[in-house]
């Protein structure tokens, strides 16, 4: 089999370039399909990290889950974030991605209430666009509105590709 030579439906059209339905030469030549093969080789060679600790017994507090280590990206694919409380926690949890001191990915607050411990879904973390962590880049759990005692325990886990060079 070939390679595929089709442009995609209404492409020309988008570009203002259609001329009575034949491609024009210059575009064909540019255009290349590509199909991304990251979920087939990422299946066996992602990591995961994973952190189950408590927070501490404070209005606030944050967990460092990975740092990016130097001559190291980490292709971020997924996490999870799940509640697994005591009894008597509670407050709201989310994972946060930072790079160079900047926030580039948050995910949605996650109930911690102890209560709300098998009615709270998971929260799944996954970005709309590659998300690629430099050297240096944090990925952090941050817990807020805490009262229990060190109760308050968020499982986090994330997946990743670890791109050395």
């Amino acid at each position: 089999m070939g390679p595929i030579n089709t442009l995609p439906l209404g492409f020309l059209d988008m570009l203002g370039l259609q001329q009575s339905g034949r491609n024009l030469q210059t575009v064909a030549d540019a255009l290349a399909a590509t199909i991304d093969a990251t979920p087939f080789y990422a299946a066996y060679k992602r990591t995961f990290a994973i952190n189950d600790a408590n927070f501490a017994a404070s209005a606030a507090n944050s967990v460092v889950i990975g740092i990016v280590p130097q001559g190291e990206y980490w292709y971020f694919i997924c996490g999870l974030v799940s509640n697994a409380s005591g009894a008597g926690g509670t407050g709201q949890a989310y994972i946060e991605v930072t790079q160079e001191g900047r926030s580039v990915f948050c995910s949605e607050p996650l109930s911690m209430t102890f209560a709300n411990l098998n009615l709270a879904k998971p929260v799944t973390l996954q970005t709309s666009i590659p998300l690629i962590l430099p050297p240096g880049s944090q990925i952090q759990k941050f817990g807020f509105g805490l009262a229990g005692a060190g109760a308050e325990r968020m499982n986090a886990r994330i997946s990743y590709l670890a791109l050395h060079g």
